[in-house]
């Protein structure tokens, strides 16, 4: 009897590992596929070139061999340098928004507070509905209602155009649409604080800020690490919404490096096709750059981590 249940829990544990091994196997094969060769293709296609009359990728040998990184730190220290200085303020400021105003509201949810309801059905519409339903109706109403109504008749400015204002309904967008991804991840996070901790919190009779301050914060703090290592490793090659709201159109000074690069391939054209192992060679120096400043401020947070007190 006890050889049969050892014998049936030995085919258990095989079925068990078995099947883990079957997804196991199915994300390696997605990371080789997606990740390992994708990259290296991209290391192969940073050192090539693409000759018109031959109409062909071929390699750069001797001394120019290197000539695709020479110009992405040619474009950098240059005209490309206002792309990237226009990504690290969209990213900064969305994000100085964005997230303590997504933890605030996300607090608010989770507290159960009056009106809580309300803000959980509006800001989770724009993940709900489709980014093509929400591109179009953020343009029908900043272009057909605020745009057309008040500023172009009124004052004569064209938002969307205008270097005085584009950025304003860029940031909007930015901040808008950004708060409801983040909003599932802090109240996802929260729903995992013990209750015990927050009853105790309640007993002892401290306010809903010390409450957030002492008790939920330390617990959610490598949620909060997560999205601001994202914050930095998007610095360089976020295209932002400007593709979504201007395509390839959008103006000179509201482009980012990432859109800049994007739009370089996007017609196809020959001029497209000399772009191919530029913008490889600049994926590669954004990798390398982001990778110390990534571990820079995970140090950071892991030294000022309130959690590591528990």
């Amino acid at each position: 009897m006890a050889a049969k249940i050892k014998k049936g829990l030995r085919e258990m544990r095989r079925s068990e590992n078995l099947f883990c091994l079957s997804f196991l196997i199915l994300f390696l094969v997605q990371w080789a596929i997606f990740w390992v060769y994708a990259n290296i293709t991209s290391l192969d296609v940073a050192f090539l070139h693409y000759d018109v009359t031959t109409d062909k990728h071929i390699f750069y040998n001797g001394a120019h061999l290197f000539d695709n990184f020479k110009r992405v730190f040619q474009d950098i220290g240059g005209a490309s340098g206002a792309y990237v200085l226009n990504g690290v303020i969209m990213h900064l400021l969305s994000t100085i928004v964005c997230l303590p105003v997504s933890y605030m509201i996300a607090y608010i949810l989770y507290k159960k507070l009056p009106g809580s309801g309300f803000f959980q059905t509006v800001l989770y519409l724009p993940v709900i509905l489709s980014v093509m339903i929400t591109v179009l109706l953020f343009k029908q109403i900043v272009e057909g209602v605020v745009q057309e109504t008040l500023l172009a008749d009124v004052l004569n400015l064209h938002i969307f155009m205008d270097s005085k204002y584009n950025w304003y309904p860029v940031l909007f967008y930015i901040i808008f649409f950004g708060l409801p991804g983040n909003l599932l991840i802090n109240l996802g996070s929260m729903a995992r604080v013990p209750k015990e901790l927050i009853e105790y919190g309640e007993l002892e009779g401290i306010s809903m800020f010390r409450e957030f301050y002492l008790v939920t914060l330390p617990m959610i703090f490598p949620v909060l690490q997560v999205q601001c290592l994202g914050l930095f490793t998007g610095f360089f090659n976020a295209k932002g919404p400007l593709f979504e709201l201007y395509m390839d159109g959008a103006p000179e000074n509201l482009k980012t490096f990432g859109y800049y690069m994007f739009t370089s391939v996007y017609s196809g054209n020959a001029d497209a096709q000399g772009m191919f192992g530029y913008n490889s060679a600049a994926n590669l120096v954004i990798g390398l750059v982001s990778i110390p400043i990534v571990q820079l401020t995970k140090m950071l947070f892991d030294k000022f981590d309130p959690g590591a007190e528990y």
